[in-house]
């Protein structure tokens, strides 16, 4: 995810689970005006701003819909304040593991699509979201709980050549991957934080690219590796990454997308309030 342009080009996956999911999460929580709103991990903004906001306008009551838009990379941020720019969101560029968080409010809302299975310590992340959340304020999610994408990471990890590079694989691969019941463990985890539990539920999605490469291309626009690998051996690394890809695979052609394939995998939703 080094490359902004390229992730925003090929996110139609992540763009078709918010489509759904963030319009259903936004309508769940309770409204009040003029409250504050964090969105956690915005990516290159394109959700912040075309899912998000017009979410938060056909729920919210009249009044301000201001929304602290963050993310660990400066280019992400860089890039949303540009391509994504609109007066009633805040980019910034935050690293809340790391970082002395000092927004200017704590939060009514907090949400967070598609972000938590690429942080290794889920706990230590949603105590801190719980820190910055006002008393009985809402935060709603949902993460990629289990996908084939996470067995190819560790295969290449396991292949002397792409080893070196991938030394931190099990950073990027969630604890849920190997979990039978995710939504339950999150759900117990909340409780323990100091959340009281709405919704926590695990349930599969499946995904149709138009072809194998274009599957490959999303792939690589979120890939969190191919920073590492050095130039000359990128297209290795794609093609052996396509090689231990292609048996996860199912092939779902149409008249429209002849050499359409589908790729399946399952999600936690979690809808929650700060006690």
């Amino acid at each position: 995810m080094n490359d902004p342009d390229s992730y925003d080009a090929y996110s139609e996956f992540q763009r078709n689970d918010a489509a759904e999911l963030v319009p259903y999460i936004v309508a769940q929580v309770h409204w009040k005006p003029s409250e504050s709103i964090l969105d956690f991990g915005c990516g290159s903004g394109y959700i912040t701003k075309n899912v998000l906001l017009p979410a938060l306008e056909a729920n919210y009551p009249d009044g301000g819909r201001s929304v602290f838009a963050v993310d660990i990379s400066k280019k992400m941020v860089d890039f949303a304040s540009i391509k994504y720019q609109h007066p009633n969101i805040t980019y910034m560029t935050v690293d809340i593991m790391k970082d002395e968080c000092e927004f200017p409010c704590k939060f009514d809302k907090v949400f967070s699509f598609h972000v938590l299975h690429w942080i290794p310590d889920q706990r230590k992340a949603l105590q801190i979201l719980h820190s910055l959340m006002k008393p009985n304020g809402e935060i709603g999610f949902y993460f990629i709980s289990n996908a084939a994408v996470f067995s190819v990471y560790d295969a290449m990890s396991k292949n002397p050549i792409w080893a070196p590079y991938l030394q931190d694989v099990q950073n990027y691969i969630p604890k849920t991957f190997y979990s039978s019941d995710s939504g339950t463990d999150m759900s117990t985890m909340l409780n323990s934080i100091g959340f009281f539990v709405h919704e926590s539920t695990m349930f599969s999605r499946s995904f149709n690219f138009p072809s194998v490469e274009e599957m490959i291309d999303a792939a690589m626009a979120a890939n969190p590796f191919i920073g590492r690998i050095p130039a000359e051996m990128q297209a290795a690394y794609r093609d052996n990454f396509r090689s231990e890809f292609t048996p996860f695979l199912h092939f779902a052609p149409t008249s429209e997308s002849p050499f359409a394939i589908k790729v399946a995998y399952q999600i936690v939703l979690v809808r929650a309030q700060r006690l």
